[in-house]
């Protein structure tokens, strides 16, 4: 059940924002048909603002709209995933680069506290808790570096890459792999050593392509 909208943004950004949440968490399943009238209700908010949060998620390729005009939860699979393991080769290594000559103090200890929280998580055997932090680690590093065309489009992996674990949640072997692979890159940026970081951020994501089966055409 969605929360109803009650905060000071755009009544259409809540709406989106909240729907997508619901999205990526599978908590709206793919394929799951969303009723604009039951939306409405349950945000407590009008068709309008609505039909504005819908086309936000459309143009993100999390709905579409079904030839009844209904919007419909998109599905991930294993050939976006591919795509997608493409776009962050030639983003990621390239953004934690820029990130040992950009990284300041506070970043490094908010790396430091995502590595403490990711690995809590795994001790518990948290996976969705593990997909979270795993997918804010290059969020810091977005932000650090400052680049506005940067942070939408890592943004934008997250959700695919949430989505994608949190389906079948049966990738937990992975995680402690991924964790000590996130360390050696944070050594790497606090030795400030731009080569050996885009190395073992390239390393990292065709190894997770490889645990995952799917063949990078790169």
């Amino acid at each position: 059940m969605l929360s109803r909208i009650k905060s000071s943004k755009s009544l259409a950004d809540q709406a989106y924002l909240a729907i997508k949440d619901e999205i990526v968490k599978n908590r709206f399943k793919p394929k799951e048909v969303l009723l604009e009238e039951n939306l409405a209700a349950s945000l407590g908010i009008s068709r309008t603002p609505l039909r504005v949060a819908l086309k936000k998620l459309e143009f993100e390729r999390l709905i579409y709209v079904n030839s009844s005009k209904q919007a419909v939860v998109a599905d991930v699979t294993r050939e976006d995933m591919i795509k997608m393991f493409v776009v962050r080769l030639g983003v990621e290594p390239v953004l934690i680069r820029l990130a040992c000559r950009l990284m300041d103090e506070e970043t490094l200890i908010k790396l430091d506290e995502n590595l403490a929280l990711t690995q809590a998580a795994v001790d518990r055997g948290d996976l969705r808790t593990v997909v979270e932090y795993e997918m804010k680690f290059d969020a810091i590093l977005a932000e650090c570096v400052g680049n506005e065309h940067i942070t939408p489009i890592i943004s934008s992996i997250g959700v695919y890459m949430e989505r994608y674990f949190l389906l079948s949640l049966k990738h937990y072997s992975m995680c402690p792999v991924a964790l000590a692979e996130h360390r050696e890159m944070v050594r790497a940026i606090k030795e400030r050593d731009g080569d050996k970081a885009a190395a073992s951020s390239a390393a990292h994501l065709r190894r997770m392509a490889s645990d995952l089966d799917l063949p990078l055409p790169i």
